[in-house]
């Protein structure tokens, strides 16, 4: 055997030696976490046999000088290993859930293969002896029994594969994806081994090619790795695009250099020139690298498996949509017809938050069906599955939710999830606040989501959060504007009204004191008396303004807040009437009851309530005609009326009597009053949590109830 040859063999030899520790230790971690969950042993023999199968290659031809004995034992431990793993592997399969095991059969027949192959393999029944000849080959003398280990091994393999087949056709998700993964690795294993291990030494008589199902197997742990269940599925083919793109790009890098070098080389180019050149090429390469590599990278999605979506050119769609519509629904609604078409979703959902897009939680939902196509829906107040929102900000599988619950909370939420065909929950969040969030449903294809998928949908999650952010601080920026916009009309009002009602006893003051201070005119008492009291009355009115002002401006600034303590009816009934000058005590009358009645209320604001309309019922009704005052009780509560035989209030206008300068379409008619009373009153009565009630008749008159609870 040359070096060359020899030199081969030790590569073969340390590949597999690789190999089978990456198995055992992956096995050794995988045991401790799903030992006890369906096929967990299973799996971790499996990789036992298959590590223990893989170091019987090449271990025969590592030394210079071969060693027959070695040589046998070699040939002999590896059908009985590879057999084993076969074995394992094919009820591996049936322990897939929603098989609770394989069958009583099944088992039965696996542990009398398994001592038939041992029997066969391990005795010169199955293998008689082996050797290397001096040209390098391998004879192997086989016995009566080794046809059970070509049985077994290609028997034990074939029905993997149709096992694995039928079980990928008749699951969904998760399930679906392990049982074809393992359909793969069966596949790649039947007929590797069938034809270096059986056919190929049939047809030739020498048996050196079975060292070439070590070489082909050796990539037999990252096959086995992506099969495994409790793994996160890994996207093999996003894998392989991923390889390819780093081979283009390491072609592309490289190619300028080395046409550089070549052709500096046919010129004669001294070193220096060469490495200045060199250097040259090198950081014009670097500034170029950024846009080379985003063109490789779209360059490798139409090379490597181009029925994968671009999930770079999908967000950038998916922006797009929702921005190319005012409408906030119908952008995210175009979005999400994008994504459920590229991922082939039988359904997806983004469930907002209340406050977000209104007062109420909003759920935009696209459905495929077969027959219409998509199917989009809007539900408001619907709310999110019950527990979703107290999993944080973290992305969810429900397959992994289900079978991996950390408590009974999130086994609810998983078998929720899966319920309604939802296979993963991710957040969308923004400023580390979870805004909504998105529900993808299952593949039409029934494959699981691959990681690809899930990556797409976190990266989507974060763009969807940003956009309901911006949506939010807009909405947000637009009431604080409309409130600026108000409070501006408001002041503008305040002024024009005020400016209005305080011409009129500004004048009065004026004029009096003109009056009074008039040498050439002398005054007589009566008429100073006369004047003084003119003087007063607009004082008095002055002051009540001020008052109102006043009393709107605490209440703006959030500053009003009642002291509530016992105070006796008859005691505020009376201080209402000495309020009011001679002519108007005249035409208020009061009915009370016999027994002094205590309420516990502010009396300063129910003071300001009543005032405000009896003044309104004084100023709205004919001078002489009656206001009546009553105190009553009502189903345990005390009820103030206030009655008057003034104008009424037409119906339309009812719900508008309480808000401010409800009235200012009066000025041309000179009314008393600023239109600020009664917005007064339901304001005062809002924070003692009264109410009042109207009733009114246009031309007979109007009745103001309020209603206090509890009367002690």
């Amino acid at each position: 055997m040359d070096a060359s040859g020899n030199l081969w063999y030790v590569i073969g030899f340390v590949l597999t030696v690789i190999g089978a520790l990456f198995l055992w230790v992956v096995g050794f971690v995988g045991y401790r976490k799903i030992r006890d969950r369906p096929g967990g042993r299973l799996l971790f023999a499996t990789f036992i046999f298959t590590g223990l199968w893989m170091l019987c290659g090449f271990v025969d031809r590592i030394t210079p000088t071969p060693n027959d004995a070695v040589t046998l034992w070699s040939f002999r431990l590896a059908y009985l290993f590879g057999s084993l793993a076969l074995i394992s592997a094919f009820l591996l399969i049936h322990a897939q859930p929603p098989n609770a095991g394989a069958s009583i059969a099944a088992k039965v027949l696996s542990g009398v293969s398994a001592a038939a192959v041992a029997v066969a393999s391990l005795s010169p029944f199955g293998v008689r002896s082996a050797h290397i000849t001096h040209e390098g080959g391998v004879v192997v003398e086989h016995g009566p029994l080794f046809p059970v280990v070509v049985v077994c091994s290609l028997g034990f393999c074939l029905s993997g594969v149709v096992a694995a087949r039928i079980r990928a056709r008749r699951s969904r998700g998760v399930n679906r994806a392990r049982a074809k993964s393992i359909f793969w690795v069966m596949l790649l294993s039947l007929l590797t081994i069938g034809a270096f291990t059986y056919l190929l030494p049939a047809l030739t008589g020498d048996n050196i090619y079975v060292y070439g199902a070590f070489f082909v197997l050796s990539s037999l742990p990252v096959l086995l790795l992506y099969a495994v269940a409790w793994y996160q599925l890994l996207e093999l083919r996003l894998v392989v695009r991923k390889a390819g793109l780093l081979v283009i790009a390491a072609a592309s890098f490289a190619a300028p250099m080395l046409t550089l070098f070549s052709v500096l080389r046919l010129l004669g180019a001294s070193t220096p020139v060469t490495t200045l050149a060199a250097t040259l090429l090198a950081v014009a390469m670097a500034f170029a690298s950024p846009k080379v590599w985003e063109r490789l990278r779209y360059l490798s999605t139409r090379i490597f498996f181009s029925g994968l979506y671009d999930r770079y050119q999908l967000e950038s769609e998916v922006s797009a949509k929702l921005v190319e519509t005012e409408n906030r629904v119908e952008g995210i609604v175009g979005g999400l017809k994008l994504v459920a078409e590229a991922l082939g979703l039988e359904q997806i959902r983004l469930a907002v938050l209340p406050g977000v897009l209104g007062d109420l939680s909003v759920d935009v939902v696209v459905r495929r069906e077969a027959l219409q196509g998509f199917i989009e829906a809007v539900e408001k107040g619907k709310g999110l599955p019950e527990g979703l929102d107290s999993v944080g900000s973290v992305s969810l599988l429900t397959e992994e939710l289900y079978r991996e619950a950390k408590d009974e909370t999130a086994r609810r939420l998983g078998e929720e999830l899966r319920g309604t065909g939802v296979a993963a929950a991710i957040p969308c969040r923004s400023a580390g606040k979870v805004l909504g969030w998105l529900l993808a449903g299952e593949k039409l294809s029934g494959d699981a989501l691959s990681s690809t998928d899930i990556a797409f949908l976190s990266q989507l999650g974060l763009r969807l959060g940003l956009y309901l952010n911006e949506h939010a601080l807009s909405l947000a920026l637009q009431l604080k504007l409309e409130e600026l916009n108000a409070a501006n009309e408001y002041k503008n009002e305040i002024l024009t009204l005020m400016s209005h009602e305080l011409r009129t006893p500004i004048t009065v003051v004026l004029g009096m004191a003109e009056l009074l201070s008039d040498e050439d005119r002398p005054v007589d008492r009566e008429s100073q008396r006369s004047c003084a009291q003119e003087i007063l009355r607009a004082a008095m009115r002055l002051n009540e303004m001020v008052d109102q002002a006043f009393h709107i401006l605490q209440h703006q600034k959030g500053t009003l807040c009642p002291r509530i303590a016992e105070m006796d009816i008859s005691i505020l009934m009376h201080r209402l009437y000495e309020e009011y000058p001679k002519e108007d005590k005249g035409r208020l009358v009061f009915s009370l009851p016999e027994e002094p009645t205590l309420l516990p209320t502010d009396a300063e604001y129910l003071f300001i309530v009543l005032k405000s309309i009896v003044d309104n019922a004084l100023q709205f009704s004919p001078k002489g005609s009656p206001v009546r005052v009553e105190v009553g009780e009502r189903d345990g509560d005390v009820v103030f009326r206030v009655s008057d035989f003034g104008r009424g209030i037409p119906e339309e206008r009812l719900g508008e009597i309480f808000d401010p300068f409800a009235r200012a379409e009066e000025l041309l008619h000179h009314s008393k009053g600023a239109g600020l009373g009664l917005y007064l009153a339901k304001l005062y009565a809002d924070l003692l949590g009264a109410t009042i009630e109207v009733e009114s008749s246009p031309g007979k008159g109007s009745v103001f109830s309020v209603r206090l609870q509890s009367i002690r």
